[in-house]
């Protein structure tokens, strides 16, 4: 829902921010590369991570980035905020396709990703709409995203109860 929303919001909230079209262009071009990098150096040093811990690292990266996203408003910070959400949205593909069978097992592995995706996917297109409502209600973009890293912080918690499903035993 985040990630959707700030991309949907993006140019103005960097407008609300007082950065000039230029100036937000030149912190948008660095999500792609964090996003490989992020994934360059999982393969080259992160391999040993469980999914687990590597999305509880990732899943912490997202809000901390809207957090900083929030209360920047130099570039310096802004491209903080470009660099650790990029490579947190990077990591997380890698976290979302192998999370549900080393959780759940791989024997429902397809009906569970097809409960997951959906509710991603209506989550994903009910955001532009839901923040922009948001955004009558709220003072702005700075409350907007921080309201947002609240939601990923809510995420982390969530994530961090789940607890692997026990191995069946064959009898």
């Amino acid at each position: 829902f985040a990630s959707a929303a700030v991309w949907a919001h993006i140019m103005p909230a960097f407008a609300a921010k007082g950065l000039s079209e230029t100036q937000a262009l030149a912190v948008v071009v660095w999500f792609g590369p964090a996003q490989v990098a992020g994934r360059v150096v999982y393969l080259a040093l992160g391999r040993g991570l469980s999914t687990r811990t590597l999305g509880l690292v990732v899943l912490a990266g997202i809000p901390l980035a809207l957090a900083i996203f929030a209360a920047s408003n130099h570039v310096i910070g802004l491209l903080l905020f470009a660099l650790l959400f990029g490579l947190a949205n990077g990591l997380v593909t890698i976290v979302r396709g192998t999370i549900i069978p080393e959780t759940f097992g791989h024997t429902h592995v397809g009906r569970i990703s097809g409960a997951v995706n959906a509710i991603q996917l209506l989550s994903r297109a009910a955001a532009p709409l839901a923040s922009a409502g948001l955004l009558l209600i709220l003072a702005g973009y700075r409350e907007l995203l921080f309201l947002l890293a609240g939601l990923g912080v809510a995420s982390w918690v969530a994530f961090a109860l789940v607890r692997p499903r026990a191995p069946s035993k064959r009898v």
